[in-house]
Order: C-alpha cells, then sequence, then structure tokens
C-alpha cells in the first residue's frame, strides 16, 4: 500500500467514526424515547456492537474491488447525477470545484505548501508520539504493579491479587489471564472488598477490560476526531452504569452499601497520593477525570444512577431491529467514500459541461475585448 493510498484510507476511516458517532446518537435518542433511559445494558450492548462495526472497516477497504464492486454509486456519482438533473444551483466549474475538495486536500498534505499545513503536520506527529508513549509508559506500570502484588487466590484464568502500590481496585489482562488487584488497605473491610471484587469481575464478564485495551491503542490514531472521543467516552459511561446495576441485580447488596464502598475508595484515594488510573485498566472509580470536582461529578452521577428506579431491559428483537437500519448505515457508508473507477456516462457529461462553459466564458470575454 503506497503513502497515497493509506492516507486515503486513514482518512476515510475518521469520516466513517465520525458517522459512526451520529448513528450512536441517533440510536441513545431512540432509547430514550421508547423509555429504555436507564437501561444500561442496552446503552452498552449498542456501543458495543457499533464499535464492533468499525472494527469491520479495514476489513471492507481490503475487499474493495476484490470482493465488493467498485461500480456501486459513491457519494461524488450521486451530486453529479444531482447536479446534471439541475438540483444543484452552482456552475459547472465551481462544481468541479467542490469534487476536488478532496484531491487537493491530499495533494497539500503529501507534499506541503503552506507554512500552517507544516505546523498542523508536526502537531499531529507530536500529539501521536505522545499518546504512544502514555500507553507504552501505563503499559510499564501496569506490569509492574501485577508483578508484585501478591496472589489470593486464583480462579481458572482469573488472578485475584493484592498490593500495597495501590489505593483504586483495578482489573487488567495479558493474552490470555485476567488480574484483579485490590488495595492493602480494602482487605480488612470484608464488605467492601466483596463490593470490589464483585465489581471487577462483573467487568471481566461484559468484556470492559478488552474493549479498554482495543479504545487506548486507537487513541493515537484519533486523538483529534471528536466522534471517537463521543463513542470512547459513551462507553466509558455506560460500562460503569451496566456493570453497577448487574452487579447489584446478581448479587442483591444493598445499594447504600455499593454506594458507600465508592465513597470510601474514592475519599482513601484522594487522602493518599492519588492512584494514576493507568490506560490499560479498568478501574473501580471508572475512568479517570483531570479535575478532583469533576471526578466527584461523575461519582455522584454512579451514585444516582444506582439509585435510580431500574427499568427493564430492551428485548433482543427490539435492540436487533434498532441496531440493524445503524449498521447498515455505518457499512454503506464505506462503500460510498470511496471513488469509482473509471468514466461514468455522468462524468463524462460533466466534463463536457465544464469544457463548454470555460469555452463561453473565454468568447465572451474576447467579445468583450473587441468591442473595448
Amino acid at each position: 500500500m503506497s503513502v497515497e493510498h493509506f492516507l486515503d484510507f486513514y482518512l476515510h476511516v475518521n469520516i466513517i467514526v465520525l458517522f459512526a458517532a451520529f448513528m450512536l446518537l441517533l440510536g441513545t435518542g431512540v432509547l430514550h424515547l421508547l423509555g429504555y433511559g436507564n437501561s444500561y445494558r442496552s446503552h452498552l450492548k449498542l456501543s458495543t456492537i457499533i464499535l464492533c462495526t468499525l472494527t469491520t472497516v479495514p476489513l471492507l477497504h481490503l475487499m474493495h474491488g476484490s470482493y465488493i464492486s467498485t461500480d456501486a454509486p459513491s457519494l461524488s456519482d450521486v451530486l453529479v447525477a444531482q447536479f446534471l438533473d439541475g438540483n444543484i444551483n452552482m456552475s459547472a466549474v465551481r462544481f468541479e470545484n467542490l469534487l476536488s475538495v478532496w484531491d487537493r486536500l491530499m495533494a497539500e498534505i503529501l507534499q506541503p505548501t503552506y507554512t500552517l499545513t507544516w505546523v498542523i503536520l508536526g502537531a499531529l506527529v507530536g500529539i501521536f508520539a505522545h499518546k504512544t508513549y502514555g500507553i507504552i509508559n501505563s503499559a510499564r506500570h501496569v506490569v509492574r504493579i501485577v508483578r508484585t502484588a501478591v496472589t489470593l487466590r486464583r480462579i481458572g484464568r482469573i488472578h485475584i491479587l493484592t498490593s500495597d502500590r495501590i489505593t483504586v481496585p483495578f482489573t487488567t489482562r495479558g493474552l490470555r489471564h485476567f488480574y484483579v488487584v485490590v488495595p492493602v488497605s480494602m482487605l480488612g473491610s470484608e464488605q467492601d472488598l466483596k463490593i470490589a471484587l464483585g465489581h471487577e469481575l462483573q467487568h471481566i464478564r461484559q468484556g470492559d477490560i478488552t474493549w479498554e485495551i482495543g479504545l487506548e491503542l486507537m487513541l493515537p490514531f484519533f486523538f483529534v476526531n471528536p466522534g471517537f472521543w463521543l463513542l470512547r467516552q459513551r462507553i466509558k459511561v455506560v460500562r460503569e452504569f451496566a456493570c453497577d446495576r448487574e452487579f447489584l441485580r446478581r448479587t442483591g447488596f444493598d445499594t447504600w452499601a455499593y454506594g458507600a464502598c465508592l465513597i470510601n475508595v474514592a475519599r482513601d484515594n484522594q487522602h493518599h497520593k492519588a492512584q494514576k488510573f493507568d490506560a490499560l485498566s479498568v478501574s473501580f472509580l471508572g475512568s479517570k477525570s483531570g479535575f478532583a470536582r469533576a471526578q466527584r461529578a461523575k461519582l455522584g452521577r454512579r451514585i444516582r444512577a444506582i439509585s435510580a428506579t431500574s427499568t427493564p431491559q430492551m428485548s433482543r428483537l427490539g435492540l436487533t431491529t434498532l441496531v440493524i437500519p445503524l449498521v447498515s448505515a455505518i457499512i454503506l457508508s464505506t462503500q460510498v467514500l470511496y471513488k469509482t473507477d473509471g468514466w461514468s456516462h455522468d462524468r463524462i457529461m460533466l466534463t463536457t459541461v465544464i469544457n463548454l462553459e470555460r469555452l463561453k466564458s473565454r468568447n465572451t470575454s474576447y467579445v468583450a475585448g473587441l468591442d473595448y
């Protein structure tokens, strides 16, 4: 794959991620309208299905031309047809300039001619390097904690560990094994320990740690994409709400005791040196926040969520009915963005109209010069 093809693919994927984020917002709105606003498992399933769909985009790109027809109309083909039908009111030359924006953008990135382009590209490379270094540093930090922790119990592929280097329980994983690490200070409270372990084991059941690692590995590539940030944040929020609700449903623990445990862990973390929530793990307190006030607000939302009246989950048939058009739209967008190979009849007609328009403009200028 040439640099030009890779850049074209990367930019297309970013557009599809934006579109997928819009589809997620649309699906979330439908769930709220249908009365499933507090059905967090349904929201989590919707988010993960859309994220799964996005992971197929590279495969669809590789299949394009080999197994997927290149004769299917693209977005530019549709626009050209609308222009020739008279539904787009602008000159042919201006319309051609609009269609060539993508090609000009590609050319400017590959061979920058403006100082601003160099500055933007340099900033993007710097951000990519910074985020990549952060992930590597987080991985090293998590590995150090796991290796120095003491094993309390092993259940199949799940290792339950304790460490005096942390104040907040968290879960991480390797290629085959999962690791739940709790602070030594929590061993003195049997109830808090049961709640923390149950919560982290529920994350493993939901597959949250695998998705967390996947999202963090994608972060350097989509850091400037607001659609990716929306998808990432949405999954982080609903997975915690869903985990809290499902754990309470499975165990029958008192809601007040669960909320008190969250507050105790947060207070202990604040009084001691605040634990760094590593990128490649899922923390008992959820994702990190930049400020203590934001962390308290997020904790308050979790407590209100588990205290609110639980709504029934959306049926499998209902969720499937909701998801199919959203997923189909995302997959269709991968085809729509591709250019059609060769020259279609409409494009030949557009080129003819452009040439006639330019010829008319030159003739008009020539006649005006004679009159002068």
